[in-house]
């Protein structure tokens, strides 16, 4: 049976560590090497790391100063010692079966990295939303004959098991000092891989919780600009040109679809226009038209199409009529 290495990278998390590791620890796949990575956490977490520590042999606890989430999943994956490598985030919890099914997968299909769906969900566990993969594809796709799944999968890192060669052969790290890391991460990885494997179930249970650093707006959001760039220079490196069709649509999902909608919850009045003029210098330094967002797309459907009314007509007026939408924010946050 092969050695799964689990990467914990673990900060500010003792309200949820303890579901997050029982959830590990219990898992049908018994062969783990679970890494604690403590980024210099000041709460109470190292207790609870240190006790599960004591009761499972299998859990290795790495101490380092402060880094964020890249820096600590990096020093773990320099500790791990398994043929296969996970990522699950301190603050999430996984069903027992994940990993036997996961493993199962890339096993049975030879495939380079195995992908299960996400259940988001807030902290009461309410449903947020069920976050489905690939759908339209088979359950293992050859990406030879699939180059289109580049977008077909959500850039999680933890929702997956990957060979840990591919991290080790290309040199591939998470970036770090940035957020939106998976963003920069996963496709350097998919531009690499013969195979995918799929398990259609929500095996992975992300929670949305307030004081979340993806759910908080400042000018760090125009990191989307900085970790789609990676992307787009790692790709000008392969020998292969076949992802370059997928590549402004890639570019359009983050860098307009989410980066748009982050510059408007922006608080201060200064950082909100700056981030604001940034990124349209950014789109007229790309060229693009109102016809190309509009017809972005992610499985044959738009993102246009895929966003309500009131999200239309915001993303319409972020792109033609910025001066007056900064008038209507700045009315928003001072009534807010």
């Amino acid at each position: 049976m092969s050695l799964i290495s689990i990467i914990v990278p673990i900060y500010n998390v003792e309200k949820y560590l303890d579901k997050c590791l029982w959830s590990i620890r219990k898992q049908t796949y018994q062969n783990l090497e679970i890494i604690l990575v403590n980024d210099g956490s000041p709460d109470n977490s190292h207790v609870i790391m240190n006790t599960h520590a004591e009761q499972d042999t299998r859990i290795c606890i790495v101490n380092k100063e402060n880094g964020g989430l890249s820096s600590a999943r990096n020093a773990g994956l320099k500790q791990s010692t398994g043929e296969f490598v996970a990522f699950i985030d301190s603050d999430d919890w996984i069903e027992h079966t994940m990993f036997e099914k996961l493993f199962e997968s890339l096993h049975e299909h030879n495939s380079d990295i195995s992908v299960c769906n996400v259940r988001t969900e807030y902290e009461d566990g309410t449903l947020k939303a069920h976050l489905k993969q690939a759908l339209d594809y088979p359950d293992c796709i050859d990406i030879k004959a699939h180059r289109d799944a580049f977008m077909a999968f959500d850039c999680f890192a933890c929702n997956k098991l990957f060979k840990k060669a591919l991290f080790t052969q290309n040199n591939i790290e998470f970036p770090e000092g940035l957020l939106y890391e998976d963003i920069g991460t996963f496709p350097r990885l998919f531009f690499r891989i013969n195979k995918i494997s799929l398990i259609r179930e929500n095996l992975y249970h992300y929670i949305v919780r307030g004081g979340a650093i993806t759910q908080t707006f400042s000018l760090r959001g125009l990191d989307y600009l900085k970790v789609t760039s990676l992307v787009e220079r790692d790709l000008e490196t392969l020998s292969t040109r076949e992802f370059d069709q997928y590549l402004t649509a890639f570019k359009i999902m983050h860098n307009f679809y989410s980066l748009s909608i982050n510059c408007g919850y922006i608080s201060d009045k200064k950082d909100r226009n700056q981030a604001i003029d940034t990124v349209k210098a950014y789109y007229r330094s790309e060229k693009w038209s109102w016809k190309q967002i509009k017809a972005a797309n992610r499985n044959d459907v738009t993102f246009y199409a895929l966003r309500s009314k009131s999200q239309q007509i915001y993303y319409w007026m972020f792109w033609h009529t910025t001066p007056l939408l900064k008038t209507l924010f700045s009315i928003y946050h001072k009534l807010k």
